[in-house]
């Protein structure tokens, strides 16, 4: 799917493709790189009413010709389709962004659309061959078509997003979890009482709206389901317990209670999150994601990976992101990182070399015998990524060859650094002498 954008946060103009499995935005802070994360999250999760489009005239129209001619359709516009599509999603602006001024203008792609108007005329054959029976159930089962299917993920793929905000937002599971149950209690109780009013209970649902994104808040609904989420493995689990092996050195756990617990290598006693290294709390939440609630072909979105990791740890980080290309993810990232850049640079290398047989042979036997952290599920295909750099209030599709991508502002401040640094050596030594 390719997004254009006008007027999102700082970005003026720009356009996106997610068609890659592996989809990198970079780029210096404050470019709008949140935003495009937090509105493709919104997109994906968001569930399109498509009742108003069959009330049309120009659909009625169209079900008028295929009942008189036997089946046969008639083209319905793409502007009538797009028009609806991004009207339910202007809708949920103040949801997506926590904010009424955020109105970007959002265009989609021709094939995107096209997509949607044929799925729209197989609904209204099937209208017309029921004669109009069941028609909430025809088109409930189109609009779950329609959210399952137009990113081609599969029926029961989800997208699911891992914020920056992850680190406080990990530690807060057991206090989410009892301020859950006690507004819960308080509803019931107000309920069950003849003496509420509907302006009594109206306060108390007003108090549940979100001050945040809805990715964050999305996320925080995600640690206050974990006490159920626990009782759930899926088939990710190998993948959850490699990340704890490379990254966490641990394991991680979720207790009778709700709280996330983590008990490092060698050791009896867990601890809680909030008494765990920064790194535990930043990843926490994507061990137990892949363990208890991912599905084949979900979308995952990525805030910055590499936030609290070492700089060996930020290289292992960018080899997870092969894993989860190679275990059928789509994956979405936005980094500062140069650590995870060039790694992934180095990755896409070995997927070149990876294409001739015998090298790859010879290049899995040279990881081994230099001790390198590689072996056949780290790899990447230049046609799996896409990468886009955010600047000067636009975005911009960077090249990827064989031996990866450049990131200009990323190289332009390593070489500003190191110019620097000679210069304050050498006056250095000059005193020195």
């Amino acid at each position: 799917m390719k997004l254009t954008v006008e007027n999102l946060g700082p970005i003026k103009e720009g356009t996106i493709s997610f068609d890659k499995p592996l989809t990198v935005m970079v780029g210096p802070n404050g470019t709008g790189k949140s935003y495009v994360s937090y509105l493709v999250y919104g997109m994906w999760t968001h569930r399109v009413d498509w009742s108003a489009l069959v009330e049309t005239k120009e659909v009625k129209n169209t079900i008028r010709s295929m009942r008189n001619k036997g089946g046969a359709s008639v083209e319905i516009s793409q502007e009538s389709v797009k028009q609806v599509y991004t009207n339910n999603i202007e809708k949920i602006f103040p949801s997506i962004f926590a904010s009424n001024f955020v109105k970007p203008k959002i265009g989609l792609s021709e094939d995107f659309v096209q997509s949607l108007e044929r799925k729209l005329v197989d609904v209204l054959r099937e209208l017309v061959r029921m004669k109009y029976r069941y028609k909430e159930n025809i088109i409930i089962r189109f609009e779950q078509e329609i959210n399952y299917g137009m990113y081609r993920r599969g029926k029961k793929s989800k997208t699911w997003f891992l914020p920056a905000e992850r680190t406080a937002l990990s530690m807060m599971s057991h206090d989410a979890v009892e301020n859950k149950s006690k507004q819960w209690d308080r509803l019931k109780t107000m309920a069950l009482s003849e003496t509420t009013t509907e302006q009594d209970l109206k306060a108390l649902l007003s108090e549940d709206v979100s001050k945040y994104p809805k990715a964050i808040n999305d996320y925080i609904y995600f640690i206050n389901d974990l006490i159920d989420l626990r009782r759930n493995t899926g088939p990710y689990v190998d993948l959850a317990n490699e990340i704890e092996g490379l990254l966490l050195q641990g394991k991680v756990a979720v207790s009778t209670y709700g709280a996330i617990l983590f008990t490092p290598d060698g050791a009896d006693q867990a601890l809680e999150v909030s008494i765990s290294s920064s790194a535990v709390k930043s990843l926490a939440g994507l061990v137990l994601y892949l363990r208890h609630k991912a599905r084949k072909g979900d979308t995952l979105i990525i805030d910055e990976p590499e936030l609290n990791l070492h700089p060996n740890n930020q290289r292992v980080a960018a080899r997870v992101l092969a894993k989860l290309v190679r275990a059928g993810f789509k994956v979405i990232v936005s980094t500062h990182s140069d650590y995870i850049i060039r790694e992934l640079n180095n990755l896409t290398m070995i997927g070149t070399a990876f294409q001739d047989e015998s090298t790859k042979a010879e290049l899995l036997d040279a990881f081994k015998e230099r001790h390198y952290h590689y072996d056949e599920s780290t790899y990447l295909d230049k046609e799996e990524i896409g990468v886009y750099l955010f600047q000067d209030q636009t975005i911009t599709a960077l090249p990827v060859e064989e031996d990866g991508f450049e990131v200009p502002s990323i190289n332009q401040e390593i070489e500003q650094m190191e110019e620097e640094s000679h210069f304050l050596f050498g006056k250095i030594e000059a005193q020195v002498k």
